[in-house]
């Protein structure tokens, strides 16, 4: 694939997407009809989701403590309100929740469910440059790796949020992106430089994001794809927008990084037939679907009551997608068909869905020498570069 498929806007079309938008946190079409992100992103923390009480530092005023009372939140001054506004002391500066320094505001508010519920509302690239530090290991990370996350990263935001309204949001973990609020350094000389590259790799894709023509690519990523990547739509029927192929990616197939082995208890087996209406215990599993490089894609698993074909997606989801790290050439022991007596016994290669830029990869071809555009031209072929800001 040509680096030149890649292209970047010329000042003045840069120019042409800026416009006001009717509401700050709303992905929505340029006046160019290219789609384009929000000022702010409302993020939900995940690890706080539904707690009794926490407390935050580095509010206007000093700490303060929150707590559920009936259908209301509490400050520790007294005050009760269905939702608080928190702002940092400083301008540009932090407020800290659980140890996690986050900029932009905190909201607190009573979680429906019942407990609290936090969301960060940040500048957009504040939040890309977060995710890009929650995805990778900032300390070891190479300049055009840092650079290709970050694209793959905005992209995949801002077409999560586009035709949603004012009140989208998105995780801070792996059902959206795994966002670690703002990357401070800790005074090392490490960590300084840490912070420097990941500085210049937001700064040097600020706005860019991946198009197939004027349409947001759906733009996904994972950890390790065990030397070959998946198709979109393989994997993700319902995608977002255009996809991308699978293609090969030589660093991960020769990274032990990518190999993992894992054992079902008998005990996990038996819950998931019961989840499933199975019957009591599963009996078998086959493979049903699998792509041209060998990736599971469904399977047929044999209760002893019933039989029913489920996405490999679904079946590691209701198992632990840590255990159960990926469907790359997966191998089983009993072997696919054989009755399961006991435990289930999974090896595999890669970790993740397998689908877009493998993270893995990335790092292998960044130390190879090859630039962001490279690296994203070869995960994404045929994309495009263009501005996605306001």
């Amino acid at each position: 694939m040509p680096r030149a498929a890649l292209l970047l806007l010329s000042a003045a079309a840069l120019g042409a997407c800026r416009s006001s938008l009717p509401t700050p946190t709303v992905a929505s079409l340029s006046p160019t009809g290219l789609v384009r992100a929000p000022a702010k992103v409302r993020v939900r923390l995940a690890s706080t989701d539904g707690a009794r009480e926490l407390g935050v530092r580095g509010a206007r005023g000093g700490p303060v403590t929150f707590e559920r009372v009936g259908d209301l939140v509490r400050r520790d001054d007294g005050r009760l309100a269905r939702e608080f506004r928190l702002a940092p002391a400083e301008s540009g500066g932090v407020l800290t929740l659980d140890d996690t320094p986050y900029p932009g505001e905190l909201w607190v508010n009573a979680r429906p469910g019942g407990g609290l519920r936090v969301e960060n509302r940040v500048d957009f690239e504040e939040y890309v440059a977060g995710v890009v530090a929650g995805e990778l290991s900032l300390w070891s990370a190479e300049p055009a790796e840092l650079e290709a996350q970050a694209v793959a990263a905005r992209t995949y935001a801002v077409g999560s949020l586009f035709g949603r309204g004012p009140g989208a949001f998105l995780w801070d973990d792996v059902r959206h992106q795994v966002y670690a609020g703002r990357f401070l350094s800790d005074g090392s000389a490490g960590g300084r430089a840490a912070a420097r590259r990941l500085e210049r790799a937001a700064q040097r894709t600020r706005g860019l994001a991946l198009f197939s023509g004027d349409t947001l690519l759906d733009a996904r990523y994972h950890a390790a794809c065990g030397g070959s990547t998946a198709r979109t739509a393989d994997v993700f029927s319902a995608a977002a927008g255009p996809g991308s192929p699978a293609v090969e990616c030589a660093p991960c197939s020769s990274s032990d990084q990518a190999r993992w082995e894992w054992t079902a208890p008998a005990a996990d087996l038996a819950r998931l037939a019961s989840e499933w209406d199975l019957g009591e215990r599963l009996e078998s599993l086959v493979p049903e679907r699998v792509d041209a490089r060998g990736r599971w894609l469904t399977v047929r698993l044999v209760g002893t009551l019933r039989t029913r074909t489920v996405e490999v997606a679904n079946l590691r989801q209701r198992l632990g997608s840590q255990q159960l790290a990926s469907a790359g050439a997966l191998r089983t022991w009993p072997p696919p068909g054989r009755p399961i007596t006991g435990g289930l016994h999974f090896a595999g290669r890669g970790r993740g869905h397998g689908v877009g830029l493998c993270q893995e990869g990335a790092r292998g071809y960044a130390r190879l020498g090859w630039d962001s555009e490279r690296i994203l031209s070869h995960y994404y072929p045929g994309a495009t570069l263009e501005s996605c800001e306001r």
